[in-house]
């Protein structure tokens, strides 16, 4: 079984875009501080819970919930841009269920095929999403669905496949599965987004005014829709007196004339250290007047843009140069542009098309990370919008040189840096693959620093998990291995996310029992220390699969050497093991098949519990595997 099995189904590890101009306000990544109980599951129920309200449920809607109940498997088709996406999501989470719903991925990180059955518990909502597969793919997973579709029903789950559009159809086996989303009317989709704002910016589609009407009846793609709809709200928190009309008609001139707009404007901006100021605004948007001035004054000593000689009283106020390049200061001492997405229009339009600069911005930007003048929320700003980028025009190496760069000399500031540039990375849709396999690589690497592992513990367990669970599992347990400060944390984030869902949690005592007697990792002994708690394990000792698991892990923990090594771990479970204890019987059977085949270590057992109250039925149990008697009387 491969280390990847399925993500959350909310995956990026962020906010959906919706089109509010400044995608990169809406990521912020953190070192932790508290692992917290379950670090995955709350931020995808956290987005089905913001898209409920903002969805349009589309035809036929009661038909799929009703087909999806009674068969176990749907099929979900569509244009693109009709939200089927989205609607697939919002088919599970309707269903409701104990935990939440999961994505299964079709591929692991080498292409090759990886749905299996037993990625398939008890109760699952699961999400399989093939709506960017070729056709080579689609090939692939088409043989696998109806066994996938057996298992479902037979375990009480239920699965929505998201299918490739313009890909010849289902078999006729699979046909009868399949529901056709039809795209919804796009007037009601604003309404219901903007109605969905916590302070509602309409309440009726009657109230938009008529260039927004208008614009909406072209038939737009949905997702412009739901652009336009962000940029309405963006346009009322920056200008809140402007009032609706002018909110709709700056919303407008955003979505349609932007570029040509940033254009027209750097035309108009002859000296460099206008431009350089618009540059600086533009990768600080909303942040304070100092951090602006100390990014654009950083990006003009890297240009080597000549200093002004003007004495220092003769300069312009910053209110006036910012008025220049459409930008205002306001009340709070941030500086914002005066149209909605404009800032992430001026950052594409540098990146575009002065690509001979790249260089120099990644000197910027590495100069900048390391200025006192930004504080921390200055400093994720900057991250996130060269990152975003970077990413863009294909620098994800780059990028990903300079995160580990950062981490180098343990600088908790340079650290928290990483932490961002490696969190947008993981939840870019292009280059996530990408920043998931290095980061399996550097948590294999012997030699890895101790800034680059606190870095990767956060991206692991907050980032990954959100989107791949299995794989953020893998990583933490390499990082855990690590000698070296970090990976005490690793192990505390690594433990919380198996805890979070008990099939996590099965996955990573099947990884202890596998390398238990194959390698000598201290870290292993203390994970399964903890992993096999008597407390945390007693769901499994009724199932012979599971409990295998744990008889297999002991048996190895029991071969590794001196008892010393072992002997601290079996005292929890003799205390568990009491004739008052419902568990108790079953917890000594597990300890005793273990140790079945060398008699040393039964000895041993039987020593170490001759202070518990188990030790009567244990040295039942123990003659009856040396064969010296059967074990009549368990307590």
């Amino acid at each position: 079984m491969s280390d990847q099995q399925y993500t959350g189904v909310n995956t990026g590890g962020g906010a959906a875009h919706t089109g509010s101009g400044d995608q990169h306000n809406h990521f912020t990544f953190h070192l932790p501080k508290d692992p917290g109980p379950e670090p995955f599951r709350p931020l995808a129920e956290d987005h089905l819970r913001w898209l409920e309200p903002r969805f349009v449920w589309p035809a036929r809607m009661p038909d799929a919930i009703t087909r999806l109940r009674a068969r176990g498997t749907l099929l979900v088709d569509g244009a693109p841009g009709s939200g089927r996406n989205a609607t697939a999501r919002m088919l599970l989470h309707r269903l409701g269920g104990p935990r939440a719903p999961r994505q299964l991925l079709a591929e692991d990180d080498k292409a090759r095929l990886d749905l299996q059955d037993d990625q398939v518990s008890e109760g699952d909502r699961l999400l399989l999403d093939l709506a960017d597969a070729d056709e080579q793919t689609w090939n692939k997973v088409h043989g696998k669905l109806p066994s996938l579709h057996h298992t479902v029903r037979l375990r009480g789950a239920h699965l929505v496949v998201v299918l490739p559009h313009g890909i010849r159809h289902p078999s006729n086996e699979l046909e009868a599965h399949r529901f056709t989303v039809l795209r919804p009317d796009a007037t009601t989709v604003l309404t219901r987004a903007l109605r969905a704002e916590e302070d509602p910016v309409v309440q009726s589609p009657d109230e938009l005014p008529a260039d927004i009407r208008e614009y909406v009846a072209t038939g737009p793609p949905l997702r412009d829709v739901a652009r336009l709809a962000g940029l309405i709200a963006e346009s009322r928190r920056v200008k809140p007196r402007d009032g609706l009309k002018q909110w709709c008609a700056d919303a407008l001139t955003s979505l349609r004339e932007l570029r040509a707009e940033v254009a027209r404007r750097l035309i108009t901006l002859e000296d460099g250290a206008q431009r350089a100021l618009l540059l600086a605004v533009a990768m600080m948007h909303g942040r304070r007047t100092g951090a602006v001035h100390a990014v654009e004054d950083l990006l003009l000593y890297t240009l080597r843009h000549p200093a002004d000689e003007r004495p220092l009283l003769d300069w312009e106020d910053l209110s006036q140069r910012v008025k220049a390049i459409g930008a205002s200061i306001r009340p709070d001492d941030t500086v914002v542009f005066d149209l909605p997405g404009y800032a992430a229009a001026v950052r594409t339009h540098f990146w575009t098309h002065r690509p001979g600069l790249w260089g120099h911005f990644r000197r910027w930007v590495d100069r900048a990370v390391c200025s006192e003048a930004l504080d921390t929320q200055d400093r994720d700003a900057l991250v996130a919008g060269y990152a975003e980028q970077a990413l863009r025009t294909g620098q994800s190496q780059r990028l990903l040189d300079q995160a580990r760069q950062w981490t180098e000399d343990g600088s908790p500031s340079l650290v928290q840096a990483a932490v961002q540039a490696l969190g947008l990375g993981l939840s870019d849709p292009h280059a996530g693959r990408e920043f998931r396999h290095q980061a399996y690589v550097w948590s294999t690497d012997a030699k890895i620093p101790t800034g680059l592992v606190r870095a990767l513990v956060a991206v692991s367990a907050d980032v990954i998990a959100v989107s791949h669970p299995d794989q953020a599992l893998v990583r933490l347990h390499h990082l855990a291995r690590q000698a070296g400060p970090g990976n005490r944390e690793a192990s505390e984030r690594l433990l919380s996310l198996a805890f979070s869902d008990e099939r996590l949690h099965l996955k990573l005592l099947s990884r202890l029992e596998r390398d238990l007697d194959r390698h000598d990792w201290p870290a292993d002994v203390r994970l399964f220390h903890s992993a096999a708690a008597p407390d945390r394990v007693t769901v499994f000792l009724g199932r012979p699969a599971d409990r295998e698991l744990l008889v297999s892990g002991w048996r190895a923990l029991f071969t590794r050497g001196e008892p010393s090594q072992w002997l601290p771990q079996v005292h929890p479970w003799l205390a568990a093991a009491g004739p008052d204890r419902v568990h108790g019987g079953l917890l000594l059977d597990v300890l005793v098949d273990a140790a079945t085949p060398s008699p040393a270590v039964l000895a041993r057992l039987y020593q170490a519990s001759r202070r518990y109250p188990c030790n009567a039925p244990l040295r039942r149990r123990i003659d009856a595997a040396q064969g010296i008697g059967p074990v009549t009387n368990p307590f």
